[in-house]
């Protein structure tokens, strides 16, 4: 019998969620076009908030007791699915941008948002590209714009926590900032790759204790990514929520 009603409860959810966030990008989007820069972030905070809240997406956090939220960071986490964006987007603080996929560039409507905020495209297969891509990283640290970077590069196929990719550390050894740990949990139990149906549901952000500048620079590349993935890897509980597997 629940078979029966797991599409058209999916279509309402896909609607409503679709119709929130074309109101959602549209007033950023305005808000970016006609404030000075940066002065639209308690919006871009808030704006997603809500969303999640309205789609059924409720956020818990710990561990902001650790960082000093005016420092300028290298923000790092897991990468999960699309709503990892509204809840980095909701949830770290201002003002930040973030480095994504350059192909989201050119998406309708979020194209145009993500190039007025001014986040910072990147190319997976060319490495010129992603070298300027970096360049952009640290021209913006230098501003005091934090930077959120998702490592693995792209979501989890199958909810397994994966490597991280290398680029990312060759920006946090230029920056001369911290970078801040954070750990995603619960959003596999939503939403899992290749899967249309999805459910709302409680997602666990914990934020970590920061690497500071010295433990940066005493560290290799190599080493620098071995230990940001342990410090990532100890926040995610993936039995804050208990796991559900979904049918097609």
């Amino acid at each position: 019998m629940r078979e029966i009603f797991r599409w058209p409860i999916t279509i309402v959810l896909y609607t409503w969620a679709g119709l929130l966030g074309f109101i959602l990008i549209v007033t950023i989007l305005l808000a970016a076009i006609l404030m000075p820069f940066g002065s639209y972030e308690g919006l871009l905070m808030y704006g997603c908030r809500i969303y999640l809240r309205l789609i059924g997406i409720w956020v818990v956090t710990a561990g902001k007791e650790d960082f000093d939220t005016e420092q300028t960071y290298l923000f790092m986490a897991n990468h999960v699915n699309l709503f990892d964006i509204f809840i980095l987007g909701g949830y770290v603080p201002p003002i930040k941008r973030g480095v994504e996929a350059a192909e989201h560039f050119s998406w309708p409507l979020w194209g145009w948002l993500v190039k007025r905020v001014g986040n910072i495209p990147i190319w997976r297969q060319k490495l010129d590209e992603a070298k300027k891509s970096l360049n952009a990283a640290e021209e913006a640290v230098k501003k005091d714009i934090s930077i959120v970077i998702l490592p693995e590069g792209h979501r989890t196929r199958t909810g397994a926590f994966q490597e991280f990719k290398k680029g990312p550390f060759h920006l946090a050894k230029r920056a001369g900032v911290p970078i801040m740990p954070m750990g995603m949990s619960g959003l596999w139990e939503i939403k899992q790759f290749k899967v249309w149906h999805w459910r709302p549901g409680k997602v666990m952000v914990r934020y970590g204790k920061p690497i500071d500048i010295e433990t940066i620079e005493g560290f290799t590349v190599e080493e620098l990514r071995d230990k940001v993935r342990d410090a990532v890897g100890v926040l995610i509980d993936y039995d804050e929520t208990p796991r559900r597997e979904f049918a097609q």
